[in-house]
């Protein structure tokens, strides 16, 4: 449970009704971070009071904006459910294009809109439909074997139809709607390929990305550069290994993991040193340096850093995992 995230969605989730319910629930079940959310969709619509149908309607039009992210598929079975992760920009205070559009859309409903094809065996126009009635439709065409005789008033129906769109003003709007696309500010494979990545590895890392339902933006992109720098590579080296590896993003801890496993060349000095004072006063013996009297631990610190002569890979590691600057 992370009521973090439950009074985000409360504060900033444009939608309502039973939309609001369920992202609620979602945000019930999720981790401080938006992620790990596998409640069964029957769970959940016992939860929001909703039909199953209703539910699956709603996480589908989540997915398709890009509010809820599936990060791995059931694929059936009693105890298989799906995972989902709401979207981290959206957690770190983004606004997601294309979210609110979905409240103004009178298919967004508290249930499903009543054009979705309907249960197996549902019939629901016909009162008294005989339940041994196989294959009944709905309209009163499915019964037309027992009632020969026909009442229905067609005209009266394109009137209807006529008289609807015509009180309808939001209708010439929904027509010039556009299925939510790619956030203004997604990076390309032409993005990519500009930064000095090959135009097939940029195409090949794209589509690992869009199998795992997950965008390209431009805050995750400047982390992927921010850890291949970590790892002493270029932005095209580090995406070409994510691609190779089938991986969604790049953090250098996988690389060096990858190397170690690999039999790979490890890094001369892992910094594994600036964990403790005995290692760093070892390391400062080692380098001929003794802590003055009166000199604070920190400074002494300092002192065998920039004695220790670290690589620029080495400094950065150090700014991220150790909060040294150099």
């Amino acid at each position: 449970m992370s009521v973090e995230v439950m009074t985000m969605v409360f504060k900033r989730y444009p939608n309502g009704g039973g939309e609001m319910l369920l992202a609620l629930a979602l945000a019930d079940h999720s981790h401080p971070d938006g992620t790990h959310i596998f409640p069964s969709i029957e769970f959940l619509a016992v939860k929001t009071r909703q039909s199953v149908r209703a539910v699956q309607y709603q996480l589908k039009k989540m997915r398709e904006c890009g509010w809820l992210i599936r990060v791995s598929a059931g694929h059936g079975g009693r105890s298989q459910v799906t995972e989902y992760q709401i979207s981290p920009e959206w957690i770190a205070g983004e606004t997601l294009e294309g979210l609110a559009d979905h409240g103004d859309n009178p298919e967004n409903a508290k249930s499903a809109p009543f054009n979705e094809a309907p249960e197996k065996g549902a019939n629901n126009d016909i009162k008294g439909a005989n339940e041994s009635a196989k294959g009944a439709k709905h309209d009163s065409k499915g019964c037309n074997g027992l009632h020969p005789h026909r009442t229905i008033n067609k005209p009266s129906e394109p009137s209807r139809n006529r008289q609807a769109g015509a009180a309808a003003p939001s209708a010439p709007k929904k027509s010039g709607k556009t299925k939510p696309g790619k956030p203004a500010d997604t990076v390309t494979a032409d993005d990519l390929v500009a930064e000095g990545v090959d135009q097939q590895v940029a195409q090949d890392w794209l589509k690992v990305r869009k199998v795992k339902e997950l965008p390209l933006t431009r805050t995750a992109w400047d982390g992927v550069k921010t850890e291949a720098e970590k790892a002493g590579l270029s932005a095209g080296d580090a995406v070409r290994i994510a691609a190779e590896n089938s991986w969604a993003g790049f953090k250098a801890s996988w690389y060096e993991k990858q190397k170690a496993e690999s039999g790979g060349p490890v890094a001369e000095d892992d910094l594994a040193w600036l964990k403790s004072w005995p290692g760093i006063v070892a390391k400062g013996n080692a380098l001929g340096l003794r802590q003055e009297d009166g000199e604070a631990p920190p400074a002494f610190k300092m002192r065998v850093l920039r004695a220790a002569n670290l690589t620029e890979e080495q400094k950065a590691r150090a700014r991220a995992d150790f909060g040294v600057h150099l």
